[in-house]
């Protein structure tokens, strides 16, 4: 005899060894369920015997799981068989009828009624079998948190572990939404302090403290003015940068991110947020000269928020109440027979999933509120007194640039 033929035949032998008091105990516990007829007899009433039928399937099937016993699927069958018979039953007469309604009605009471399942144990001497998560509820893996469930759910037994886990849902889509808020309104570019500016040594109003530093929709920053006469060389119509001639007498360019209208010789006044980079953003131009003022791309930039991270966050904090509720959910309704790491990662995998879009969807909304209100409410607090203010000094840099 060949030394793999051995082998497998030592094998076989082994697993029969171990099967075989294994399958002597399945059937013992078989054995002490009762048979349909007998749970027909023993509960006339037709809720009683549906949940009855519907408990000792259960139970069954938590004490038999993984052994493929053909006793155990059998009676599991039959009980099913019995339970829909019943079911079926009631459908006929339609679910607009009496009778229907107070079957669903005390069937419901009956399934979410611990001691009448209990009492339906004590009746058959079944107290004393293996619990779920005991030695018999352990797979590959270990502990089983959910077992599964042999046969159909009802619908009732559906919407009964909806509604319970829905308000965890619920209360995990308005977390989610506050820590959207939060971040939304929080994130952004690092702007730049910038220091008072002391009066101007040629006459002209000094920028106030008031319009220096901006605080709208959580975010707060500084900016700066730059006054200039735009020159005839330089300028460059539809780019946005104009060549101006400062009060100092200097030439420089300032970059609008946006076309204005400013001729040569007319004075303007720009607004713009300083960057650590030395870069910024210009928000608002105004003509002195025409008495134009406009918003600039620059102030959208500005009030613009961070998208990816915020996003990112919300999933990662909205998945795992999630899968609380998807475990209340598999807890009523079974269909998650894994180990408890694996059956922990499933859940925090599909909920994670779902999480994922719920998030992106309220950070798109929320992204779009948040900019949308700072922007309205820069225009609301603040443009009234910048124009106020540029209005102010429009005649003092008249007489400046004319004196020039």
């Amino acid at each position: 005899m060949k030394l793999s033929t051995t082998i497998t035949a030592a094998a076989l032998a082994i697993v029969v060894w171990a099967c075989t008091p294994l399958s002597a105990q399945q059937a013992g516990i078989v054995g002490r369920f009762p048979d349909v007829a007998r749970v027909q007899m023993d509960y006339p009433d037709d809720a009683e015997r549906y949940i009855a039928l519907d408990a000792l399937c259960i139970r069954l099937g938590e004490v038999t799981r993984g052994t493929g016993s053909r006793g155990a699927y059998d009676l599991s069958s039959a009980y099913l068989g019995a339970r829909n018979e019943v079911q079926a039953k009631y459908d006929q007469q339609g679910r607009d009828s009496q009778a229907y309604t107070t079957f669903v009605t005390n069937s419901g009471r009956l399934f979410t009624d611990p001691a009448f399942k209990r009492s339906v144990f004590e009746r058959y001497g079944l107290v004393d079998l293996p619990q779920p998560g005991t030695a018999t509820s352990e797979g590959p893996g270990g502990f089983v948190l959910f077992p599964d469930r042999p046969g159909d759910r009802s619908d009732e037994e559906i919407k009964a572990a909806f509604f319970e886990a829905f308000p965890v849902w619920a209360a995990t889509v308005v977390g989610m939404m506050g820590i959207a808020w939060i971040l939304m309104r929080s994130a952004g570019e690092k702007t730049m302090e910038t220091p008072p500016q002391p009066d101007s040594p040629f006459g002209l109003p000094p920028f106030p403290e008031s319009l220096r530093r901006v605080s709208v929709g959580g975010r707060r920053y500084d900016v700066a003015l730059a006054s200039g006469q735009v020159l005839d060389s330089g300028s460059a119509p539809g780019s946005g940068l104009v060549r101006v001639r400062t009060p100092d007498q200097h030439e420089t360019s300032l970059a609008l991110g946006g076309p204005f209208n400013a001729r040569p010789g007319q004075i303007i006044s720009v607004v713009g947020r300083p960057l650590p980079d030395g870069n910024g953003d210009a928000l608002i131009a105004y003509n002195h000269t025409t008495d134009q003022l406009e918003l600039l791309s620059g102030l959208y930039r500005v009030h613009a928020t961070r998208y990816l991270l915020p996003c990112f966050l919300v999933a990662l904090a909205g998945s795992i109440p999630g899968a609380f509720g998807l475990g209340m959910l598999f807890h009523r309704l079974g269909g998650l027979s894994a180990s408890l790491p694996i059956a922990l990662a499933t859940l925090w995998i599909m909920a994670g999933f779902v999480s994922t879009i719920v998030a992106a969807f309220i950070c798109v909304r929320m992204k779009i509120r948040v900019e949308a209100g700072r922007t309205r409410r820069f225009v609301s607090e603040y443009i009234g007194d910048y124009r106020g203010f540029f209005q102010e000094s429009s005649a003092p840099l008249a007489r400046h640039f004319a004196g020039m």
